[in-house]
């Protein structure tokens, strides 16, 4: 067998265990609803400057707990 032929073996062994890796650890998508209902209750439980909905999360979890040492607050991701 062929140095090529073992690295497209081993590289297709690698791609089925990321797939099934990916598989076992799916977790259910959160709806558009509940993220909507999600934000109605913030706003209305807090005010409606309380919360800001960001296009697309900036800033990792690490970054925010730092953050939250400085401030309350708290951060919910949709997709």
């Amino acid at each position: 067998m062929a140095v090529h032929d073992l690295l497209d073996s081993a590289l297709a062994v690698v791609d089925d265990v990321v797939s099934l890796r990916r598989q076992l650890h799916q977790h259910p998508e959160l709806g558009l609803d509940e993220a909507a209902r999600f934000a109605q209750v913030c706003a209305a439980t807090l005010g409606e400057k309380s919360h800001v909905t960001l296009p697309s999360p900036v800033m990792g979890g690490e970054g925010f707990s730092m953050l939250l040492q400085r401030v309350p607050g708290a951060m919910a991701l949709d997709r």
